[in-house]
């Protein structure tokens, strides 16, 4: 370390000021509330606070330094601007309430376990799901000081609360500058690519073996799968098999590995899936029980199972057997994807592959129906994919509804074409890739396109689902007024309901209760007391529907909205509100960390 007599705050690097100005820069303009994160050492921590301090001296600035685990960060924010005017507040240390270094020895020892729920720390469900009491209770601007690998950790374990992020600042690490967790890493290794490259070892040596194992072969799949890293284990295989010679290549020498059939249990799943399918044209109740009892088995290898059996049956059959064979599993896969927990995201990989599978069988120039089809289903799956990142996951999206449209044409399929149109609006109200506002325009006018052919008269169903959408999409409208995007939104959801009755689309009545309920939280037209007892009484009645154990996750949602509508009521008494909020929110978050699983990426 240098002896210098310079301030240590005086001693950026250019790369480092470089950052360092964008930050001051975004603090000194900014008021009231926001998120910043900005990852750094703890050698940069240090300086960058020091200079803050001495750049910005308008503003009260103050450091809330956490020592241990916790469970409640809303607490001690409150604790620490009660009574003081605090413009900006640096918060350090929100690893140890992570518990990285159990997570990653657990990850190590016990991977399975690993994956399960309880594996995730409490303090991530606590910040996802109080972000709109940090927004409203705190008029100070939360910076954030984390450290290597926690803010890809907080991207996926606290989605919610790190959408919220007003900016994000890395300053740059040298080599020999190692943070806590590289600390932890240099005495365990790097856990995922240490695993990552075990494996891969493995497979070296399995390659180099004369006879192929299969149990072996898919122990090492698995092996790769609770890594998460079936991509790279395909990239894996292309490289081994272009450095082996053809002819000298185990897995060329058998190209149809056989899977090992003795597993009657997975065979007998996959029986049982394909009949209820059949018998049942889609009812997910009959689903439901069946998958939830076997959800460990429904992996990768369940996956490969199918796309062997898909490929072997239907290479067997003649072509109307084959259409009808693949009819039902695109049923299967489709079904599969309504099941959304993230503890059940590989039935996701699953119908992927099925749906990948299929696809084969449906080329775009012997089966352009099929085709498209396939395309759009491939679409809502992964619009709604819990592995990877959602970005990627939205924009393969977009391109599969793109690619349907050049087959699925207003004039020679146009309830199809309306149909996609519809879907390819979500993505795009959804996106995260380009601007928001411009994804929101092109989510509108997509939505209209749709109901040039999903009128009341001939569509009413559809009609109703299009509109419902449309008014999700004009809540979340930024061009425009928005007051009339409100009122808007409010007329699109009681358009829908006009077809949506609780007696005959229970489900999607509530879904629209709760969106008519969160646009009348918002609106501004109007007087602010009545609406937002409209929007308790449209929660109330979403969830008088929400209660069966596949409808869970839509409860917990509604439980959220209808906490936020507590905290801000009007009328009654306060203190009853705060007690009905509380009483919302803690179930909302019972229900979120019973059912958390560790291993969506």
């Amino acid at each position: 370390m240098s002896n210098n007599l310079v301030s240590p705050i005086e001693k950026f690097r250019p790369d480092e000021q470089e950052i360092y100005l964008t930050l001051k820069r975004d603090l000194s303009w900014r008021e009231g509330f926001g998120i910043l994160f900005v990852k750094c050492t703890p050698v940069q921590k240090s300086l960058i606070i020091g200079k803050v301090e001495q750049d910005i001296p308008d503003k009260k600035i103050d450091v809330l330094k956490l020592e241990h685990s916790i469970d409640n960060l809303y607490d001690l924010i409150a604790e620490k601007v009660k009574d003081n005017s605090i413009n900006i507040l640096f918060i350090s240390g929100i690893e140890k309430s992570l518990n990285l270094d159990e997570l990653m020895k657990l990850d190590q020892e016990k991977p399975k376990i690993s994956h399960e729920k309880g594996s995730v720390s409490r303090i991530l469900g606590h910040i996802n799901w109080q972000r709109e009491r940090f927004r409203d209770d705190f008029k100070c601007c939360l910076v954030f000081i984390i450290e290597k690998y926690t803010l890809k950790y907080l991207v996926r374990r606290a989605p919610d609360f790190f959408d919220w992020r007003s900016g994000v600042f890395e300053f740059p690490v040298d080599n020999d500058e190692i943070d806590l967790l590289q600390s932890f890493v240099s005495l365990k290794g790097d856990i995922e690519q240490a695993k990552q490259r075990k494996v891969y070892e493995d497979f070296v040596l399995f390659y180099q073996k004369k006879d192929i194992d299969n149990k072996e072969y898919f122990l090492l799949l698995r092996k790769l799968l609770l890594l998460g890293y079936e991509n790279n284990f395909e990239r894996y295989l292309d490289q081994e098999k272009q450095r082996k010679a053809p002819e000298n290549s185990a897995l060329d020498q058998n190209k149809d590995i056989d899977i090992d059939i003795d597993n009657k249990e997975n065979f007998l799943l996959l029986g049982k899936l394909l009949l209820l399918e059949y018998e049942n044209h889609g009812d997910l109740k009959f689903l439901y029980s069946v998958i939830k009892s076997n959800i460990d088995k429904l992996d990768y290898f369940f996956a490969r199972l199918l796309q062997k059996w898909i490929i072997d049956t239907c290479s067997e059959v003649n072509p109307e057997e084959k259409e009808a064979i693949l009819g039902i599993v695109e049923s299967l896969c489709l079904d599969l994807s309504q099941f959304s927990w993230a503890k059940w995201s590989n039935v996701f990989e699953i119908a992927i592959t099925g749906l990948e599978t299929i696809l084969n069988f449906h080329p775009h120039e012997t089966f352009p129906e099929q085709w498209a089809n396939t395309l759009n289903n491939l679409g809502y799956v992964y619009s709604n994919r819990i592995f990877g990142e959602k970005a990627e996951n939205l924009e393969h999206a977009i391109i599969y509804y793109l690619y349907a449209l050049k087959v699925r044409t207003r004039k020679t399929f146009p309830e199809d074409w309306a149909t996609t149109q519809n879907n390819l609006a979500i993505a795009y109200t959804q996106r995260i890739r380009g601007k928001r506002e411009e994804n929101l325009e092109t989510a509108i006018g997509t939505y209209f396109l749709a109901l040039q052919v999903r009128t009341y008269i001939d569509f009413p169903v559809d009609w109703a689902k299009t509109q419902n959408n449309l008014g999700n999409a004009y809540i979340y409208r930024i061009c425009g007024d928005k007051e009339e995007n409100l009122e808007q939104a409010i007329n699109c959801f009681y358009q829908s309901l006009k077809i949506y009755t609780k007696e005959s689309f229970p489900e999607d009545w509530a879904t629209t209760q709760n969106n008519l309920g969160n646009a009348y939280r918002e609106r501004i037209k109007g007087d602010k007391a009545e609406n937002i007892e409209m929007a308790i009484t449209c929660f109330k009645s979403a969830l008088m529907v929400y209660t069966k154990q596949d409808l869970l996750f839509k409860r917990a949602e509604t439980l959220k909205n209808l906490t936020n509508a507590y905290r801000e009521r009007i009328k009654g008494d306060q203190a009853k509100n705060i007690q009905m909020a509380d009483v919302c929110s803690k179930t909302a978050l019972e229900i979120f960390l019973n059912n958390m699983s560790i291993n969506s990426k």
